[in-house]
């Protein structure tokens, strides 16, 4: 059954009764209407309506009325005021005019055109007659460009699914084009605008004046989006139109409407228990199911599947036994028992899964699958290993990728041709068989494998089998089996591996350093999986796999293979905590308490008793024999970190237990908890993240430059470039930079980077479609040809290139050619010494020639000495030099025009109420789009962290939704008095009623 939830919303002033009718199809829009009057009566003059038709950016003020002494007079017109004008006013337009003006088709309204207006929200006003005196008409509300508001917003709810309904309109003059709708099914306060949603619609276009229509037929429809399996429990669902803030709109604050309380009460079923016993050739099965929801369940099924050795079984399929459950009651558990006599010698891998035809509606329907159970008949040995639902078969060849899968993964997964033990095709540069080896057992590949088990040994075999005279021995076997070495490689030198050794998430294109996990955003349209989440486009639009914790992993209906908890980002798909020596203190990336330095012994961990002489670093604070006799670092507050001039990493406040290396951050304290040089990094208003924690994070709130690479430590603002790894390790935007002899294409386009290229550097060798001389591609928002300008030589952008060479002049050029009638002339081209021309547009004529004394030593094409027209402001460092983009918070003038991070963020604050975001901010603010929301304001019954303290009071929750009945004064839990005293209202009708009755039966 399904029910309902919603709210309405009435349209506002602007238009009102053009929305109840439904929005025009085309032409221009009437904003707005006002019936105004009259000076004094005996000017006579009176202004009957005063309006405005907007089509794109084009405004035409209209006005209907009279001029009573039939005289001359004027129109005074103001585009844009606060309050109404007076005498000294400045006018923006005005028009003389006599008699009367009317309505079509009597008469014609005079008009007073306004053209090329920027979008935004503008505030009119019209006098009649002179500036002192005359009626005045006004404020006249002008929106130009686009407005999407959402008009409904309900929800729909099918047992544990649950349906976002919305209808959303454009009121504004201008198409709105790409933007999101994007929905949260529980939030205590308002999603912020950069938030995209938990899931979300992409909308490319939606007209001016134009409310959604799915199918073309000119009515107005509903957008429905699947909002997924929801737990059981209270929640608070949300809606917002432009999540993530692309469109520019006339109007931002009415993007989100009132939230929706409602409530979920489903049962779960799970299986709590799956065994066998084996009896000669007998298997008896026993499978206890439970439910832990908050329904009972009438009547479900459970399936038994004898033996599925590939892959796990999936809903719909039928199992081998059949047995129905009746009326298993919420926190309930029952016990079934299948047999399956003259069963067959063998090892078998059987499941159990529980309504596998979906009749039931859950909250969870993972936990409906049994662990893959291991049974053997009549053999001997450990048999295949589990199985679960982590390990997905893409292209459906038998084998897969993820955490989940046993054995060797599949290399190619979105290619069926490529497996495990496939025959190797010899000359197709391929890894057919996935033994990280290509062409292995073809003519002069040294690479041989003997025993028939995918994997070889020789000088050319990327990782050796462990023993090539033992089929059960290969890498990726069970452990038992996989011997001494357990390898792993990083053929691309990306610093993420493949192999049986490797841990984390794989790399997923071994062969290409710029597709790794945790490279960041995902590039759109490329078809590439580019962060190896299993994902293609993961985070664009129309792809609804989002990653909400930024861990490289979200959840959505088109998430590969969803983030178990996208709420925390040390749980992810292969994350994992292995506690071997069970301390208490593990290692692994799933991890949460301070990682373990030495997991194969329980006497060293974090928090012991340092041992003085052991050698050991017994406390894992990195330093042995801390506290000890001769050792200068002392702990002084007892979290096992301490100062000194011997502590390997010291306690940023060592009188404070609870802030040290690798605390969990607490926001709101203005502390900088974890030790990595960053305040409340990762919380809310902070708008900064630390991933790798290397002091350097991502996001407008982090005090110093932006790191590049936030999920590698090693790569950071200041690091040392590494030559030859074709990285930006040092984040200035140039990989190898100063590095003589580092030359590479990345991306295949023929134009190469690194500091060994002659001329000017792919400025993006990540894609094919960048690259100096590369055309232009109007409309993307790229610098497709690496001159600092986007879209040059395209309709609108005042930079043009007369002679071809790539480099243009005009207003809009962020670098001019300096002689755009020479091709060989423009900015990074090579110098021709004696030709008497400043060939590379740096000012100075043959500078690098012999005889001039104009050297370029870091290679950056700009020079020091005493012939440079231009000197370079650091000849020892490539990314600083007069070309170069300003690079906000590292301390240097990267563009030498003698400023520090000009044009960078200090400190906004978008709402002004004195509190807001960057790096110079006093005081952080924790929703800069409110301005009720800041440090130390009073809390409201908005269901909102008011005053930033990181919490939203329990009584808000409880009674900020119940129309004004309660107060956020009153305890967590306890009614308002108005709404006890409706509660005993209803109590007393019921009452009445129930006494009614009982006299009318008296009476009968």
């Amino acid at each position: 059954m399904q029910t309902s939830l919603q709210h309405g919303f009435r349209s506002r002033g602007v238009g009102a009764s053009e929305m109840a009718r439904g929005l025009p199809s085309g032409g221009g829009w009437v904003v707005a209407a006002l019936v105004l009057a009259l000076g004094s009566p005996a000017e006579a003059q009176i202004i009957h309506k005063f309006y405005a038709e907007v089509i794109e950016q084009d405004v035409t003020y209209k006005v209907e009325g009279c001029d009573g002494s039939f005289n001359l007079a004027t129109l005074f017109l103001y585009h844009d005021l606060q309050s109404k004008p007076d005498k000294d006013t400045p006018v923006d337009n005005s028009k003389v005019v006599s008699g009367c003006a009317t309505a079509p088709p009597l008469g014609h309204p005079w008009t007073m055109p306004w053209l090329n207006v920027p979008i935004g929200l503008y505030q009119s006003y019209l006098r009649f007659g002179t500036k002192a005196l005359g009626p005045i008409a006004g404020p006249l509300e002008v929106c130009v460009g686009p407005d999407v508001r959402i008009k409904s917003f309900s929800l729909e709810k099918d047992g544990a699914n649950l349906t976002y309904v919305v209808k959303i309109c454009n009121e504004g003059s201008m198409d709105a084009k790409k933007f999101r709708v994007g929905f949260w099914p529980n939030r205590q306060s308002s999603p912020p605008m950069v938030d995209m949603g938990v899931v979300f619609k992409g909308i490319k276009n939606l007209p001016a004046y134009t409310c959604y229509d799915a199918n073309g037929d000119g009515e107005e429809d509903e957008l429905r989006v699947a909002g997924g399996l929801r737990p059981n429990g209270d929640f608070v669902a949300w809606a917002r139109i432009d999540s993530g803030d692309y469109v520019v709109e006339c109007r931002e604050n009415n993007n989100t409407p009132a939230p929706i309380t409602y409530i979920m009460r489903n049962p779960d079923l799970y299986v709590s228990k799956f065994e066998a016993q084996v009896s000669g050739s007998t298997v008896t099965y026993t499978v206890e199911v439970c439910n832990k929801g908050a329904a009972d369940v009438p009547k479900f099924f459970i399936d038994v599947y004898f033996d599925r050795p590939k892959r796990a079984p999936t809903y719909g399929e039928p199992g081998d036994l059949v047995k129905p459950v009746f009326n298993l009651a919420q926190k309930k558990c029952k016990t079934l028992t299948y047999t399956r006599p003259n069963t067959p010698k063998k090892s078998y891998t059987s499941y159990a899964i529980i309504d596998t035809d979906d009749f039931i509606s859950e909250p969870d329907e993972g936990n409906n699958f049994s662990l893959a159970l291991t049974v053997n008949v009549g053999v001997t040995g450990p048999g295949p290993g589990p199985t679960d639902p982590d390990c997905i078969d893409q292209d459906g060849d038998g084998f897969g990728v993820g955490p989940g899968c046993l054995g060797v993964p599949d290399c190619d997964d979105n290619n069926k041709e490529i497996f495990p033990k496939a025959q190797e095709k010899c000359g197709d540069t391929i890894d057919n068989d996935c033994d990280l080896t290509v062409d292995d057992g073809c003519p002069g590949v040294d690479c041989e494998d003997k025993d028939g088990d995918g994997f070889g040994v020789g000088p050319d075999c990327a990782i050796q089998d462990y023993n090539d005279n033992d089929p059960d021995v290969y890498p990726w076997a069970p452990p038992e089996k996989q011997g001494e070495g357990k390898g792993w490689v990083d053929k691309d030198g990306d610093g993420w591996g493949v192999g049986p050794g490797w841990q984390g998430v794989p790399d997923c294109n071994d062969r290409d350093p710029k597709q790794h996990p945790g490279v960041g955003k995902e590039k759109c349209g490329d078809g590439k999986d580019n962060d190896c989440d299993f994902t293609v486009d993961d985070g664009c639009p129309g792809v609804e796999c989002v990653d909400k914790d930024g861990d490289g992993w979200g959840i959505g209906a088109d998430c590969a293979m969803p983030d178990p908890d996208d709420e925390n980002p040390d749980v992810y798909p292969f994350s994992q905590c292995v506690d071997a020596d069970k301390d208490g203190y593990g290692v692994g990336k799933g991890c949460t308490k301070i990682p373990d330095c030495d997991d194969t012994d329980a006497q060293v961990s974090p928090g012991q008793q340092e041992v003085c002489g052991d050698n050991k670093d017994n406390d894992c604070d990195m330093t042995v024999d801390d506290g000890c006799p001769g050792v200068d670092c002392k702990d002084g507050d007892g979290d096992s970190f301490g100062v000194g001039a011997d502590c390997v990493l010291a306690d940023c406040d060592d009188n404070d237990k609870n802030v040290y290396p690798w605390a969990k951050e607490t926001c709101g304290d203005n502390k900088d908890d974890n030790c990595n040089g960053i305040a409340d990094d990762g919380c809310p208003g902070r708008e900064c993240v630390d991933r790798d924690a290397d002091g350097f994070g991502v996001g407008r709130g982090c005090p110093g430059p932006q790191d590049c690479d936030d999920f590698n430590f090693k790569t950071k603002p200041g690091a040392e470039e590494i030559c030859g790894d074709a990285i930006d390790n040092d984040c200035d935007t140039v990989p190898d930079d100063g590095c003589k002899n580092s030359s590479f294409d990345g991306d295949g386009d023929g134009k190469p980077a690194g500091g060994g290229v002659d001329g000017q550097p792919d400025c993006d060798d990540g894609d094919p479609t960048i690259g100096p001389g590369l055309p232009e591609i109007c409309g993307d928002g790229i610098d497709n040809n690496c001159n600092l300008t986007i879209d040059d030589g395209c309709p609108g952008v005042a930079c043009t290139d007369g002679d071809g060479d790539g480099w243009g002049v005009g207003a809009d050029c962020k670098i001019e050619d300096c002689d755009d009638n020479d091709k060989d002339v423009h900015p990074w081209a090579t110098e021709a010494c004696g030709d008497g021309k400043d060939n590379d547009c740096d000012g100075t004529t043959d500078d690098g020639c012999p005889g001039v004394d104009c050297i370029d030593k870091d290679g950056d094409g700009w020079g020091v000495g005493t012939a440079c027209a231009k000197a370079d402001c650091n000849d020892d460092d490539a990314g600083t030099h007069p070309w170069m983009t300003e690079i906000c918070g590292d301390g240097k003038d990267n563009d030498c025009d003698g400023s520090i991070d000009e044009g960078c963020l200090v400190c906004e604050d978008k709402d002004g109420d004195g509190h807001g975001i960057g790096p110079k901010c006093t005081s952080w603010d924790c929703n800069d789009n409110d301005a009720k929301s800041y440090p130390g304001a009073e809390e409201t019954c908005d269901l909102k962290d008011n005053n930033c303290d990181g919490v939203v009071p329990p009584a808000e929750t409880d009674c900020a939704l119940d129309d004004q009945a309660c107060s956020c004064d009153v305890e967590a839990g306890r009614p308002a008095p108005v709404v006890t005293f409706y509660l005993l209202l209803a109590l007393g009708f019921v009452l009445r009623w129930a006494l009614i009755r009982r006299r009318r039966r008296a009476r009968r």
